[in-house]
């Protein structure tokens, strides 16, 4: 069973960026410059982001 949260309806900003919400990045753990992957699902067309983890010798 997948969790779901939504943190509100974006619009897509010139560039074709996308702000996310402050919430959403606190219960992430993410800051700027932090590193994180992104994934699309095909089969449910979403958008799936994930924080990398920094590997033990990286800084």
């Amino acid at each position: 069973m997948v969790k779901r949260i939504k943190f509100g309806d974006l619009k897509i900003q010139k560039l074709n960026r996308v702000a996310l919400p402050n919430s959403l990045l606190e219960n992430l753990g993410l800051k700027p410059s932090d590193d994180v992957e992104l994934f699309l699902d095909i089969e449910d067309n979403e958008i799936i982001i994930k924080k990398l983890k920094r590997r033990k010798n990286e800084k």
